[in-house]
């Protein structure tokens, strides 16, 4: 009975000994765990800041893409305009070409 009762006690402290590492085992993975997650924490903090500055610099671009459609569309009008008034002068050349041309007729018909 005695060496029954030994040989429970005994069996008892290796099992208790087992439980005791294998709970400093768990402990030791539960910490390598927890470093993992505020790694990755970190990570996607930084994650969202990088999508956040390229979010800014989307709309940034698109502002500036709209500004120089509307001066393209600007510059645009002022050729067309710039165009329209120089075929007005070359028109009105031609007219004082004419005048000068019937005012020299007049002249040497009157010489």
């Amino acid at each position: 009975m005695t060496l029954n009762l030994r040989n429970i006690v005994q069996n008892l402290n290796e099992n208790t000994s087992q439980v005791a590492a294998a709970a400093t085992e768990i402990a030791s993975n539960a910490e390598l765990m927890t470093k993992g997650v505020v790694v990755q924490s970190d990570q996607v903090l930084q994650v969202s800041t990088a999508i956040e500055e390229m979010t800014v610099t989307i709309v940034e671009t698109s502002k500036n893409t709209n500004e120089a459609n509307n001066v393209s569309k600007e510059s645009s009008k002022v050729a067309g305009t710039g165009g329209q008034i120089i075929t007005e002068t070359i028109a009105g050349m031609h007219r004082i070409t004419e005048v000068v041309s019937q005012s020299a007729i007049s002249i040497e018909k009157l010489s």
